[in-house]
């Protein structure tokens, strides 16, 4: 996971946008190896790190809600 301020011709096109963030996936799926690129323009106005951890407990509390849906099913 990385993050950069948005180049100009970026901001130019995208008014108030400041960073793009990438989130790169890897593992396995359905037995084969898998690497997934994810990339978000955002306009919030903070540090990399700050950004990053943002994308990180968003995509956390994704798993976390989905485990939890699979798990109801399981339980039905």
């Amino acid at each position: 996971m990385r993050a950069k301020e948005a180049p100009e011709h970026i901001k130019a096109n995208w008014q108030g946008t400041s960073w793009i963030a990438e989130v790169i996936a890897t593992g396995i799926r359905d037995g084969k190896p898998f690497k997934a690129t994810h990339r978000f323009i955002t306009s919030l106005r903070t540090t990399p790190d700050a950004l990053l951890r943002l994308v990180r407990d968003r995509w956390s509390n994704c798993f976390a809600e989905a485990w939890r849906l699979r798990e109801l099913a399981l339980d039905s």
